[in-house]
């Protein structure tokens, strides 16, 4: 998912499919996740894969 998203930086795409697991590697962090979840133009062109842990969301960078 993390080359996904530098590649996807400054990018609006059609529709977005994101997988918020943490990975392997535990490299997930709430940079990553937003810029993989801003992609999308809207929630009806969004898709997640998983649930995933609410918490990414309220640490700070």
């Amino acid at each position: 998912m993390i080359s996904a998203v530098y590649e996807s930086f400054r990018q609006t795409l059609e529709s977005v499919i994101v997988d918020i697991a943490t990975p392997p590697s535990g490299g997930l962090n709430l940079f990553n996740s937003y810029v993989a979840l801003s992609r999308s133009p809207g929630r009806s062109q969004l898709c997640i894969l998983r649930d995933f842990d609410d918490n990414i969301f309220l640490k700070s960078h």
